[in-house]
C-alpha cells in the first residue's frame, strides 16, 4: 500500500510537517514516517545527491506511507520526469518564476496530455512496471502531483499572482534565506523587508487558492506566519537536525576533567 497523497493531507485542516533529506540514507526517510511527518523532500539541488539515492527515498517513503517529493536543481531540469517515473509524488521547483517561461513549461511537463505534455512510459515504476491500466495510473498521477513553486527572488513577487494562475503550481512556498539574498541582505532572515518579501509570497498562494508552505528551523521560525494557518511546514534539513541533537548530546554531557591525584591514583593501582 502507498503513501497517502500529500494533497489529501493538505487538505485535512491540520498543517502537515516534511523535512529537507540531504542524507543518501533511505532510513532517514522512514524514520521521518514514524515520527509523524507526513513528507520528505530528498534534495539534489543542494545536497551531493544523485538519481539512485533518490529513487532509493521514495521506496522507502512508498513502504512507510509518507509522500517523497524532490527538489530539483531548477525548472529545466532533465530529471523532472524520471522522478516521477520513478515515483516521486511531486517536484519542488527553485527560483519559480525567475525564467518565467521554463517555470510554467516545467509545471507543465508534470502532468499528461491534455493538462500537460508529461512524457509517456507505460513500463514505468510508477505504472507498476506496466502490469496495471496505464489510464488509471496517469488520471491519478495528474490528480495527485504536485509541483511547488519555491519563490525565492524578489524580482519574481509582482509577477507572481499571473504565474501561480498560468502555470497551475499546486503549492507554493517562499525561500526566505534566497530571497534575502536577492534584496541584498544575505541571512538576515529577520529583516522586515525580507519578511514582508515572504509575507507577499504567501498571500499570493492564498490569493491562488492554493496551499502554501514555510521553512521552519524550529518553533520560533513559525510564531510570524503562525495566524496564517499554513497547510504545510518543511522543518529544518536532516543533517541540521543530526548536527545539533550531537552538539547537545556532546554539550550535556560534559564530565568534569579527572585531577592529578585521581590519575595518580589510577597510576599506581594499575597492574604492573
Amino acid at each position: 500500500m502507498g503513501p497517502m497523497h500529500l494533497k489529501t493531507r493538505l487538505a485535512s485542516g491540520t498543517p502537515v510537517f516534511g523535512s529537507f533529506v540531504f542524507s543518501p540514507d533511505p532510513a532517514v526517510t522512514e524514520i521521518l514516517a514514524s515520527a509523524g511527518y507526513g513528507f520528505a523532500i530528498v534534495d539534489l539541488e543542494h545536497a551531493s545527491l544523485g538519481l539512485t539515492d533518490a529513487v532509493a527515498h521514495i521506496r522507502a517513503g512508498a513502504a512507510a506511507r509518507i509522500s517523497v517529493l524532490v527538489r530539483v536543481h531548477g525548472p529545466t531540469s532533465p530529471h523532472i520526469t524520471r522522478l516521477l517515473d520513478a515515483g516521486a509524488e511531486g517536484i519542488v521547483l527553485p527560483h519559480f518564476g525567475l525564467d518565467r517561461t521554463a517555470s510554467i513549461a516545467a509545471v507543465r511537463q508534470m502532468r499528461y496530455a491534455p493538462a500537460g505534455n508529461r512524457p509517456t512510459c507505460t513500463g514505468t515504476r510508477a505504472a507498476d512496471y506496466g502490469l496495471a491500466d496505464f489510464a488509471a495510473c496517469a488520471r491519478a498521477a495528474d490528480a495527485g502531483v504536485v509541483a511547488v513553486a519555491l519563490v525565492e527572488d524578489a524580482e519574481v513577487l509582482d509577477d507572481l499572482p499571473a504565474l501561480l494562475r498560468e502555470s497551475g503550481a499546486d503549492m507554493v512556498m517562499p525561500g526566505a534565506a534566497d530571497l534575502s539574498a536577492s534584496l541584498g541582505m544575505p541571512g538576515a532572515l529577520e529583516h522586515p523587508r525580507v519578511r514582508d518579501a515572504v509575507g507577499r509570497v504567501l498571500a499570493c498562494g492564498r490569493a491562488a487558492g492554493i496551499p502554501v508552505a514555510v521553512y521552519a528551523r524550529g518553533p520560533a521560525d513559525l510564531e510570524p506566519w503562525r495566524a496564517l494557518h499554513t497547510e504545510a511546514i518543511v522543518v529544518s534539513i536532516d543533517h541540521r537536525v543530526l548536527g545539533q541533537a550531537y552538539r547537545g548530546l556532546r554539550q550535556a554531557m560534559t564530565i568534569a576533567p579527572v585531577g592529578h591525584e585521581a590519575m595518580a591514583a589510577t597510576s599506581t593501582d594499575a597492574p604492573s
